[in-house]
């Protein structure tokens, strides 16, 4: 079990590490291309997103897992109920998001034509696809077509970044579209790969497992939410109270920082679905190797970007972005504490109490939101630095004391 469990670990590791690679090579595209403005504006419109990926998740994703892991629901079954949820999901982000839009008129400054924005919210609809059914694949433990499907979609989309903003110069234009070809292409991957179990001509018609998968869903809903406030208010505070520059400036800390997440990450991904049965208490065993792979890891990382930030930065990104290195150094801080509460999370869930994340994460939503709100007019980027190491730090604390209380469940 453990040695499955660290084989599954270092293959994802080693997939999302090379992605980081592929994610700071567009970054830096993007980054050099359009300068700090323009990629204050693109990071605000794909941070949007990506909200409205959270905003539609509705916590299925965590509950397709678990009993894709847990076999207590049929495979055939399983899929069909992701595909109908998908689509209502879908529907919601859409109407949701369209809504946000207009209604928030910081968002007016983005200057996209209606068409760009329509595709923006039809992919955020496939992605909600793709999220769904990728996770029925990691509940099975098919961890070799996760990893494809996630270096298939990174490396189309650097590739469409270097060819629509480099040859055809389309700036930010440029990027969005290389995003929205990039999971369009994932999205004919899944399904094509999904497709033998969305044959309707035999509808599985369980509705009490359906009602399983949404309460599972919607406890962990809430925790996703508030992960996502966590992780991503601070730059839309930033665009509010600062603008569009200063913003570009920040995100290259930021983006650094959570490029750095794929260990955590990786084992978030990995120990859901082994945390479901304790074989030979493998749980425990688990945990205590993840802890430490995670604090040597992030032990070097630190004293790196800790001394040679500033070179690196201006080495890939240029002078303009230099001023990122005063945020990343305080945000180095935050990578141990957020990386130890995605293990811990992932636990929780793999025990079936996606509720008990709802508090760490809530209680570090509420403490950032308020800590944003008075420290970036004060402070600058530097105030939403240090709100991000005070938030993640609490959440983890209370995390663990939540997965020291049931190690023995």
């Amino acid at each position: 079990m453990i040695k499955i469990f660290n084989k599954n670990v270092i293959l994802t590791s080693a997939t999302n590490g090379f992605m980081v690679l592929i994610g700071l090579a567009s970054s830096v595209i993007i980054a050099r291309y359009l300068g700090p403005e323009k990629k204050g504006i693109y990071s605000v419109l794909m941070t949007f997103v990506s909200f409205l990926l959270y905003l539609g998740n509705y916590g299925i994703t965590n509950a397709l897992c678990y009993y894709s892991a847990s076999g207590k629901i049929k495979e055939k079954e399983l899929f069909q109920h992701a595909f109908m949820l998908s689509a209502l999901s879908s529907l919601s982000i859409i109407l949701i998001g369209g809504f946000l839009y207009f209604a928030i008129p910081k968002f007016h400054n983005i200057n996209i034509s209606y068409i760009t924005l329509a595709l923006l919210f039809l992919v955020t609809s496939m992605n909600i696809f793709n999220n769904y059914f990728i996770n029925i694949f990691l509940g099975q433990k098919k961890i070799n077509f996760v990893n494809f499907t996630s270096l298939a979609r990174n490396l189309s989309e650097l590739f469409f970044i270097y060819f629509l903003i480099i040859t055809l110069k389309l700036n930010i234009l440029g990027a969005i579209y290389a995003y929205i070809i990039a999971s369009l292409m994932l999205f004919l991957i899944i399904y094509q790969k999904s497709y033998k179990f969305l044959k309707f001509n035999t509808i599985e018609n369980n509705y009490k497992n359906l009602i399983k998968i949404l309460s599972f869903g919607l406890k962990a809903y809430l925790s996703n939410l508030f992960l996502y406030i966590n992780l991503y208010l601070d730059l839309f505070l930033i665009y509010y109270f600062l603008g569009a520059t200063s913003t570009g400036i920040y995100s290259i800390a930021s983006t650094l920082i959570r490029q750095f997440g794929f260990l955590p990450v990786a084992i978030n991904q990995i120990i859901l679905p082994f945390s479901v049965k304790d074989i030979k208490n493998s749980r425990s065993k688990i945990l205590n190797n993840s802890i430490t792979i995670l604090i040597i890891f992030y032990l070097i990382v630190f004293i790196m970007f800790y001394f040679y930030g500033q070179s690196i930065i201006t080495l890939f990104f240029g002078d303009q972005f230099s001023d990122s290195n005063n945020p990343l150094r305080i945000l180095l801080l935050s990578m141990l504490p957020l990386g130890l509460w995605r293990i811990f999370s992932g636990q929780i869930y793999g025990l079936n109490l996606p509720e008990k994340n709802i508090l760490s994460s809530g209680l570090a939503a509420l403490i950032n939101i308020a800590m944003n709100i008075t420290l970036i007019p004060r402070l600058g980027i530097i105030g939403a630095a240090y709100s991000s190491v005070i938030s993640y730090t609490i959440m983890c604390a209370v995390s663990y004391i939540q997965i020291s209380k049931n190690r023995k469940r």
